[in-house]
């Protein structure tokens, strides 16, 4: 199992290189935020079905996300997958 040290540094390495290919491709063309949100909420839904997580956790995760905005001190004493 991954520390929270390295899933966090994992976390923000791919944060910041996804937001780098959504930045190339709005350069590109105009890509509406519903577009966005359409292409990141089916991938979203594809890997948390093939990682078998219920679906209870995964909308309970982004839940979290949302309502903390990227803020992961709360869940120091979680066990993260």
């Amino acid at each position: 199992m991954k520390t929270i040290e390295e899933f966090e540094g994992n976390v923000l390495e791919l944060y910041d290189e996804l937001q780098h290919v959504l930045e190339t491709v709005q350069n590109k063309r105009t890509v509406s935020s519903a577009e966005v949100l359409c292409v990141l909420s089916s991938m979203l839904c594809t890997t948390a079905r093939q990682s078998g997580i219920t679906a209870e956790d995964f909308l309970w995760t982004l839940e979290l996300n949302f309502l903390k905005n990227g803020d992961m001190s709360f869940v120091e004493n979680e066990t993260l997958h």
